[in-house]
């Protein structure tokens, strides 16, 4: 009897702290990309073809012109490739951005390099990430009185610590990013 109260009081307990955690949603739902989409259809065949623009640092940028041979549609991404390496693995990821996110990061980049042209009495960080994950910011040390910048993938894409860069590579990244644009 004793134990049929416990066990009940268990049930009754768990029922209720399980009403009250909340379902967790994946961090992607309502960023489906198109670029996801359309290398994913079935049933059809998809052309791939990879146009390399450049490198910057350790990482490599690429146009990605997907083509679908039945009805002819197109789509071009711009793809950022890196090759990470351990004692026994070699491998490359490629993350991509879409024009629209391409176009937004140039903006950030820009209004990171604008608003980081001033030196204030305090440590100050700008911070913008894209919807794909790519994490690009500023950091002003008062002490130094310097400004460094760094550009960061996803962990799942780039197993190195972030990309360091000065004002000048960041003048050089934001024109390789619109040169890309352009090609898209």
């Amino acid at each position: 009897m004793k134990k049929t109260i416990i066990s009940a009081f268990f049930i009754v307990i768990f029922s209720a702290l399980k009403a009250q955690i909340p379902t967790v949603k994946p961090l992607n739902v309502g960023l489906e990309k198109n670029y996801q989409n359309f290398s994913s259809k079935k049933e059809t065949v998809i052309q791939k073809e990879i146009i390399k623009l450049g490198d910057f640092q350790d990482l490599h940028f690429q146009k990605i012109v997907l083509k679908d041979l039945s009805d002819d549609s197109t789509l071009s991404v711009l793809g950022i490739m890196t090759f990470s390496e351990t004692f026994d693995n070699i491998s490359r990821k490629t993350i991509t951005l879409e024009k629209d996110e391409v176009e937004k990061l140039i903006n950030a980049l820009e209004k990171i390099q604008q608003n980081s042209s001033s030196k204030t009495e305090n440590d100050t960080k700008y911070k913008y990430t894209t919807k794909s994950g790519i994490e690009t910011g500023s950091n002003y040390h008062a002490d130094l009185k310097t400004w460094e910048y760094y550009l960061k993938l996803p962990a799942t894409f780039y197993s190195q610590n972030e990309i360091q860069f000065s004002q000048n590579e960041l003048a050089e990244l934001i024109k390789f990013f619109k040169t890309a644009n352009h090609k898209l």
